[in-house]
């Protein structure tokens, strides 16, 4: 049993020396690969994006296309490390059955709130649809923040009284079908 053990330390210390390859821990080399920084070219800006949606209400079929797109002509907010960051123009264009599109164009400005001077227009979406109209909700969040921030929400149609009704803080801009007639 002693000759076993003696057998398996000599094989142990024979894998050890194999493996190590004979180098010597002062033989190792430092990591000279370079990073290269991230050059930034102009302001910080969100990803330009389109949502579609469909609903049928009050008997029409809606199809939505929302636009989402970095805005040079709106005012540019600092970002959480202090540099500039464009805000987002969002455009709604809506199709009841078929026919013309009807353009809405949403920036920061038609959202109030408190706390929101540093957060961009982060999205609109299509919410739901039920008897009393179509649902929405925008957020405005903190730039290059796709989650958290403050939400909006508004009805289609609405009337500026049950608009306040219905959301904690109101659009400025709410959604209104009074372009069509039925």
């Amino acid at each position: 049993m002693k000759k076993f053990y003696w057998m398996a330390a000599l094989a142990l210390a024979l894998t050890s020396i194999v493996a190590c390859g004979g180098k010597s821990s002062s033989e190792q080399t430092a990591d000279t690969t370079q990073v290269a920084l991230a050059v930034e070219e102009g302001p910080g800006r969100d990803e330009a994006r389109t949502v579609r949606a469909d609903a049928e209400y009050n008997g029409h079929q809606y199809h939505f296309d929302i636009v989402s797109a970095p805005d040079d002509s709106l005012p540019r907010v600092k970002d959480r490390f202090g540099d500039p960051y464009l805000d987002n123009r969002i455009t709604v264009n809506v199709v009841r059955d078929g026919g013309t599109p009807v353009r809405f164009s949403f920036t920061k400005a038609d959202f109030t709130a408190d706390g929101t001077r540093h957060q961009i227009l982060g999205g609109i979406a299509f919410s739901s649809v039920d008897a009393s109209g179509l649902h929405f909700g925008a957020q405005l969040n903190a730039p290059g923040d796709e989650e958290g921030g403050t939400a909006f929400k508004s009805r289609s149609p609405s009337s500026e009284r049950a608009n306040r009704r219905s959301c904690k803080t109101p659009i400025k801009t709410p959604l209104q079908t009074t372009q069509w007639t039925d």
